[in-house]
């Protein structure tokens, strides 16, 4: 699939083309691929800013309108598709950028107790939920976008997915996409950049001066120590995890299971041990969708 190709098309049939990018890939699009280059973009809107959401700004998803965007800054994303940047859409010339903004931002809180996020921005998941909604309930999830074009990471090749009806369709009543279960490699993978939003929102400063970087492969590695230890609450994982933001906490053997001692007693003792005054903190949204 040409996707230079893909996209003169769409815009011969007056449709224009947008780049929904996710932050949270490694490593960060906005910041690794553009860098000082943001100005050559025509338009470009963060989803978090101005929201509820607007502390986790560092890891908000980008919708970019590419009408006049050189095909040369495309090049890295077209390039290697692998490292799950995002993906493309488009929409009639009769539907903005800011009908798109409007279009997600009613869809990316999951308002059900516990709230949660909807990672609409991961290409992955927008590949597998599109997958498998039928044809009738596919225009609930895009709304007015008439076809995605985004890699899937399974078959190694471009997929297209095309809306029947696009339309403005604000605030579902049916979100039959949440009722779709996670693979356990995602849900692994969605673990870990959860636990980057939870350090970034309530402890950024230490996690900056820790200088822990890359950061997604420090808290992968936290994530599997606490798994081996049978740690599986979030309270459980987070002691470790923000603990070990301190380098003289790091690597203190204390930190390894006595002899027949159970995942709790492991816990309570290092709990005791290292920061008896621990507080577990979590989001106003829960993170186990984000």
């Amino acid at each position: 699939m040409n996707i230079a190709t893909w996209m003169s098309e769409q815009q011969q049939n007056n449709h224009q083309c947008y780049l929904i990018l996710d932050t949270t890939a490694e490593p960060n699009p906005i910041k690794t691929w553009f860098g000082g280059q943001l100005s050559q973009m025509n338009k470009m809107v963060s989803l978090y800013k101005d929201t509820e959401l607007a502390s986790l700004e560092v890891v908000s998803p980008w919708i970019i309108l590419l009408d006049k965007t050189p095909h040369d800054l495309l090049k890295p994303f077209i390039d290697h598709p692998g490292r799950n940047w995002g993906y493309l859409v488009c929409m009639n010339n009769q539907y903005s950028l800011q009908d798109l903004v409007h279009h997600w931002h009613d869809r990316m809180i999951i308002e059900e107790e516990p709230r949660a996020l909807y990672r609409f921005q991961d290409n992955r998941i927008i590949i597998r939920h599109l997958s498998q909604l039928t044809e009738q309930q596919i225009p609930l999830l895009l709304g007015p976008i008439s076809r995605v074009m985004a890699w899937n990471d399974e078959q190694k090749q471009w997929q297209e997915f095309i809306n029947n009806d696009p339309k403005l369709r604000p605030n579902p009543i049916e979100r039959p996409w949440l009722t779709i279960p996670e693979p356990e490699s995602i849900d692994k993978e969605m673990r870990q950049k959860n636990t980057m939003r939870w350090l970034l929102n309530n402890y950024s400063n230490s996690v900056y001066a820790s200088n822990i970087y890359p950061m997604y492969e420090w808290v992968e590695e936290s994530l599997n120590k606490t798994d081996q230890w049978q740690w599986v609450t979030k309270e459980q994982q987070r002691l470790y995890i923000l603990q070990r933001l301190d380098k003289e906490q790091r690597d203190d053997p204390r930190w390894q299971p006595l002899p027949n001692e159970t995942p709790q007693t492991h816990y309570e003792r290092c709990k005791a041990v290292f920061n008896k005054d621990f507080e577990y903190n979590e989001l106003s949204i829960d993170a186990s969708k984000l």
